[in-house]
């Protein structure tokens, strides 16, 4: 892996749970020459539990600076001596280890093939979006091409920033055209991002890389690449205790529930933004005898009264 970067993103908020996502890649990927970078606005300290492994670099922005994102991922991009980077966020969890030779063959369709960004989200199939979505057979010599797709400009999530390779100074030429744009633009890529980058050109593909929902998990033992779960939605832990509409059994949910128990998140004050948000409960007295099946069924009846509102 000499030409490619792994690159957490994350924020002076969350260097705690970069961290905790640092250790879950570090017990999957047991390649020692795996080249990795966090970049943050800020740090809170320097007493970094991989500084042995990972390089931490912060463009010591504030952190309610209009151009955060842009400003801090180019400081980090223009440091970096590789071509491609595996963008992450700070709460995309590993399951298990990347699979290095097919990683190696994606960078190599990429060189070949011109692609600026290649995406590891979840196509939408059977949503009127998935039909905008055209198959791509490679120039090369590869063993992908039964699965590629080529992005179109009108799928909102064209630029997604689910885990995804990007050729690094495509990526540079984006913040410098689009210079006060931020993540959530970014992922939702607004219509200044595609006017600016319609000399791009991106793929995604029809494999299972994320596994969060029970549809998506009976695909875990053939993962496309990489294998993780994202645990953040909106801001807190995706459970429901924190309102989410999501079942107690879900797997995303049940692999949060051992993080928080294994690594004592409930007494951690840097966790606790993350943790019991409530902000669904309308009347329901949560105690230790409260079951997840309670919570959930709770949720469940205030979000349909809060439709019906």
């Amino acid at each position: 892996m000499e030409n490619i970067r792994f690159i957490y993103y994350t924020n002076e908020k969350n260097v705690e749970l970069c961290e905790l996502a640092l250790k879950h890649f570090f017990k999957h990927n047991k390649n020692e020459n795996l080249k990795v970078t966090v970049l943050s606005n800020k740090f809170n300290s320097d007493d970094f539990k991989y500084k042995d492994k990972v390089e931490y670099l912060s463009s010591n922005i504030d952190f309610f600076a209009p151009n955060r994102f842009v400003e801090t991922m180019k400081f980090g991009l223009n440091r970096i001596k590789e071509d491609y980077v595996f963008l992450f966020l700070d709460d995309y969890f590993f399951l298990d280890e990347i699979k290095y030779d097919d990683l190696s063959r994606v960078l190599n369709l990429m060189n070949c093939d011109g692609v600026d960004y290649f995406g590891f989200d979840l196509i939408p199939f059977g949503s009127p979006e998935f039909k905008l979505f055209k198959k791509f057979t490679s120039k090369c010599e590869n063993k992908f091409d039964e699965v590629l797709l080529e992005r179109p400009f009108e799928f909102q999530y064209l630029y997604s920033v689910q885990p995804c390779v990007w050729k690094k100074n495509s990526l540079i030429k984006l913040f410098e055209r689009c210079e006060n744009i931020s993540l959530h633009d970014l992922d939702n890529t607004i219509e200044l991002i595609k006017k600016e980058t319609e000399d791009f050109f991106g793929l995604g593909n029809t494999l299972y890389s994320t596994f969060d929902y029970d549809d998506a998990f009976k695909h875990k033992e053939n993962y496309f690449i990489i294998s993780y779960t994202e645990i953040v939605r909106s801001g807190v832990f995706n459970i429901p205790e924190n309102g989410m509409p999501i079942g107690p059994l879900q797997p995303m949910v049940q692999f949060i529930y051992k993080l928080i128990e294994e690594e004592n998140l409930n007494n951690n004050l840097n966790f606790g933004h993350l943790l019991n948000n409530f902000k669904f409960r309308n009347g329901l007295e949560i105690n230790e005898n409260t079951t997840h099946y309670e919570i959930y069924d709770n949720v469940l009846k205030n979000k349909k009264n809060n439709n019906e509102d």
